[in-house]
């Protein structure tokens, strides 16, 4: 599921969720939730940067398969 707002003409926000669940050969089972955010603004016409955030939590009855990672990201891009 993805929402995305025009805060401004040259400025996005996106709010990103989701959830998979999976089911092995050998029958075991992952359940993963994701929830993300993201603000995206163009500098020039050129050049844009974006902040994301990321959550991930990844429940598995696999041992060691289990984990949350918590992402912060800064992208400055810049076209020649």
């Amino acid at each position: 599921l993805t929402w995305t707002h025009e805060v401004d003409p040259r400025t996005i926000s996106e709010v990103t969720l989701s959830h998979t669940e999976r089911e092995f050969e050998d029958n075991t089972e992952d359940e993963t939730f994701d929830i993300g955010w993201l603000i995206s603004g163009q500098l020039s016409e050129k050049t844009t940067i974006s902040f994301e955030i990321n959550l991930t939590d990844r429940d598995s009855e696999t041992v060691g398969n289990s984990y949350q990672e918590n992402r912060a990201t800064v992208a400055i891009n810049k076209e020649f």
